[in-house]
């Protein structure tokens, strides 16, 4: 859903598109935790779900940078200036009136194309991890001796 966000896209697709991650991530969450505390002992419960947290932490630091390392690279026009200190202040209600109308559509576009950049490679790893879901066997069940 994300991937078909344009300028011209209504708000309300965005929101959308966040709704459904939100509930698709709360369950696979909520499914992974259950999981990894299944196959661990009660003594490692945990450090497996510390695992598991500590591992999506990374994962979404991961994607932000991937995020700004877009914007930097591709998605900044060569005109611009240094691109953290453009971003911030077109955020920044006080200074965005201190930039003029072409950079500041300039900056829009190039931290849309920098968003949509990312929202491909989301699609790229979803897709690649629901491959890899689909190739699991069927009825695997971990098996471990009791401690």
């Amino acid at each position: 859903m994300l991937v078909m966000l344009g300028p011209q896209t209504d708000p309300f697709w965005a929101a959308a598109a966040g709704f459904v991650m939100g509930i698709g991530m709360g369950f696979c969450n909520t499914t992974f935790i259950v999981a990894i505390q299944t196959s661990v002992g009660w003594h490692e419960r945990g450090i497996g779900t510390g695992s598991q947290m500590f591992m999506r932490m990374l994962g979404m630091g991961g994607r932000g940078r991937d995020l700004r390392r877009d914007h930097q690279l591709r998605g900044r026009p060569a005109s611009c200036p240094a691109p953290a200190v453009s971003s911030n202040r077109m955020l920044d209600p006080a200074t965005r009136d201190t930039l003029d109308a072409d950079m500041l559509s300039r900056l829009g576009d190039a931290v849309g194309l920098a968003a949509h950049g990312a929202f491909i490679a989301a699609l790229v790893i979803a897709a690649l991890t629901l491959m890899a879901t689909l190739w699991l066997p069927a009825r695997l069940s971990p098996t471990r001796t009791p401690v």
